[in-house]
């Protein structure tokens, strides 16, 4: 699903007619099998480093379980049934990157937990104030799009050699969320 809704995006949307319906039938014939290898691909190493990173949070539960818990918390917010469809195709290599910093996070957890727990609450706050627009307005396409810059920013202060998409800052997040509630 997450293949098609690129293709159909792709090609301009959804079809209101027959030219469009044709268009949309000789791009999925064009790009379908394309999107699938690549949004397959991209999962199955999301997969595999989700894996890994459930065995490390079962290690660190018991010693770090505000930490292990926020990182339960992130990773239910991109991995669900239908997470593929519902993040989309173009965000799949992401969500794999998201998972990778949470595995580099539990690695030096044990060497940090102060630094983790500053960092925490620094996006914590951020989070509240996200769920808080929400909750007024409603989770907007402004919203959603704050929603990912706060795992940008969640890569950017755990595991920054993962590099972001985008420039990320808390000042930027900030400025994104009030402008989305103007």
């Amino acid at each position: 699903m997450a293949s098609i809704g690129a293709v159909i995006a792709e090609a301009g949307g959804p079809p209101e007619n027959a030219l469009d319906f044709d268009r949309l039938v000789t791009a999925a014939r064009d790009q379908l099998t394309d999107v699938a290898t690549e949004v397959g691909r991209s999962s199955i190493t999301a997969l595999e480093t989700l894996g890994s990173v459930q065995i490390g949070l079962g290690g660190a539960q018991e010693r770090f379980p505000e930490a292990v818990a926020d990182m339960v918390d992130q990773i239910n917010r991109f991995v669900y049934p239908g997470s593929l469809s519902g993040v989309g195709a173009g965000r799949v290599p992401d969500v794999g990157r998201y998972l990778s910093a949470i595995e580099i996070r539990l690695g030096r957890l044990p060497e940090q937990p102060k630094k983790d727990a500053e960092t925490m609450e620094r996006i914590r706050r951020l989070d509240a104030e996200l769920d808080r627009f929400a909750d007024a307005i409603g989770m907007t396409p402004d919203l959603i799009e704050v929603a990912w810059m706060i795992e940008e920013l969640r890569v950017s202060l755990f595991a920054q050699h993962l590099g972001t998409r985008g420039k990320v800052s808390e000042k930027r997040i900030e400025r994104a969320l009030d402008d989305a509630v103007r």
